[in-house]
């Protein structure tokens, strides 16, 4: 039920932006702006009494005020103004609210106790909570594009991040010439409600995904999420990039959104059993979501090594051993299966150095045709028994 409730909430067919504003400034316009530049395939209700028409929309006094279901809202109010504004939510039927306004639960005590009473009163409408604290949704499948950032790509990564800076910056990446896109789009926020699991999950589930990329601070609820990953990563590769690896990371994220980090190896620990993958550095991750789509999952920890030359393979087998995977023994049958395809090269039980006299070719030219002439005949050497599917690598200085 709670998949079903927040695909829902991330490809509604019907969005209220509760604050609606006329200044450019301010999220209640910028939301209005990039959901009707985007082509918001569903019904958009702008909602401040004060206002008569923004965009071209007519603006509804109040939820009460517009007769159509809303599956979304988007509340652009400050946190003062919450608790009403979730007690009508509740009584409109609307199926979910997200929350923009910080100062909650990541600032004090008296925020942390807003956060809870705001809880209390969406449950008892059947009413989810998207934040607080957080920074709007993209979703390509309904053009939904609430982040008040202009022309985000379409494709197939999903991105659920503590930081909307951060989930910003990989939209950032993507518009700088990587050829990339983004089926859904979110940051959690306090996750006073909705958590990094119920997101996942339903990421798991969308088809438009193929990889689910996160920037992690902490989880309020580490076992929801591990039982929701370890389904996803039967589907689809997840990475993640973890913050709060120290003790002022830890401070920080505590801080920022609210998110207690836990000990941070056992974490790492724990997320690796479960079959995502990590990474050191942000920049590592959009590449890995463009490439992991495409590859077999990995059956075992052997791998052997095809390359152009010694170089690479030397770089190759230390990244390699850095990340626990084993250089596989090759029998002699599959050595012997490669001289005869290539007699010129090196071939030693574990690793495959094509010869660069194979293809007297110009130097310019000379890789790419060596490459496809002995990538198609690799099918035999992939029957390997040491070698478990999926476990071959090729490096090639292409």
């Amino acid at each position: 039920m709670t998949k079903d409730v927040v695909d829902r909430i991330l490809n509604p067919l019907s969005i209220a932006v509760i604050g609606a504003s006329m200044d450019p400034g301010k999220r209640g316009y910028r939301s209005l702006q990039t959901l009707l530049a985007d082509g918001y395939k569903g019904s958009i209700y702008p909602i401040n009494p004060s206002l008569k028409e923004v965009l071209g929309l007519p603006c509804h006094p109040s939820l009460a005020a517009v007769d159509e279901e809303i599956d979304l809202a988007l509340v652009c109010t400050p946190s003062r103004t919450l608790e009403e504004v979730i007690r009508l939510c509740g009584e409109k039927g609307v199926k979910g609210a997200v929350v923009l306004a910080g100062g909650l639960g990541e600032a004090n005590e008296a925020g942390r106790a807003l956060e809870e009473r705001l809880v209390q009163i969406a449950r008892q409408h059947a009413l989810r909570i998207v934040g607080p604290n957080m920074n709007g949704i993209f979703s390509a499948r309904v053009c939904m594009n609430t982040l008040g950032w202009p022309d985000v790509p379409a494709g197939g990564i999903g991105v659920v991040s503590s930081s909307a800076n951060i989930a910003l910056g990989f939209v950032q990446e993507a518009q700088a010439g990587r050829r990339l896109g983004f089926s859904t789009i979110l940051s959690v926020g306090n996750q006073a409600d909705l958590e990094f699991g119920d997101y996942v999950g339903a990421l798991a589930d969308d088809d438009r995904t193929r990889a689910i990329v996160s920037s992690v601070e902490g989880f309020t609820d580490g076992r929801a999420y591990l039982q929701q990953v370890r389904d996803a990563v039967r589907k689809k590769p997840v990475i993640v990039y973890k913050a709060g690896r120290n003790a002022e990371g830890v401070r920080l994220a505590r801080s920022h959104s609210g998110s207690l980090a836990g000990n941070d190896a056992v974490c790492r620990g724990v997320l690796r059993q479960a079959g995502v993958t990590l990474v050191s550095r942000l920049d590592q991750v959009l590449p890995l979501a463009e490439a992991l789509p495409g590859l077999p999952t990995m059956r075992g920890r052997r791998v052997a090594v095809i390359s152009e030359g010694g170089g690479p393979i030397t770089i190759a087998a230390e990244l390699l051993h850095e990340r626990g995977l084993v250089l596989a023994e090759l029998t002699g049958h599959a050595q012997g299966l490669v001289r005869a395809l290539l007699p010129n090269s090196t071939v030693t039980a574990n690793v495959i150095n094509e010869d660069e006299t194979l293809y007297p070719v110009d130097l310019f030219t000379s890789r790419r045709p060596r490459l496809e002439a002995t990538t198609c005949d690799h099918s035999g050497i992939l029957g390997d028994a040491s070698v478990p599917t999926g476990t071959w690598g090729v490096c090639t200085l292409d």
